[in-house]
């Protein structure tokens, strides 16, 4: 871990890795990971491959705790299609959370 000093206080950085047979998201696509690294997060960062796609909702982040939303394309439409949440999936791609915190 690297050490960010910030106004106010110290931070520090953590990444923290879901293997991929650990990521599994409810009924809307979500998943939540704590950072037992951090006693808050101020900020955090979704990487997912695999052809999805990975963002944190406005309400994502409490306390030590990032819920992320999964998303996959529609591939399979005529048309390309938007993005969906990825309802109760099992073993989706593996995800790397960067999270910023104290």
């Amino acid at each position: 871990m690297a050490m960010v000093r910030a106004v106010g206080g110290k931070w520090i950085t953590s990444v923290v890795s879901v293997a991929q047979s650990a990521v599994d998201t409810d009924a809307n696509g979500r998943l939540s990971v704590t950072i037992s690294d951090l006693r808050k997060v101020v900020a955090a960062i979704p990487l997912i491959g695999g052809g999805y796609k990975a963002e944190i909702p406005s309400d994502g982040i409490n306390g030590n705790t990032v819920t992320v939303v999964i998303y996959q394309y529609d591939y399979p439409a005529a048309a390309a299609g938007a993005a969906v949440a990825l309802a109760n999936a099992t073993d989706v791609a593996p995800l790397t959370i960067i999270a910023v915190g104290e």
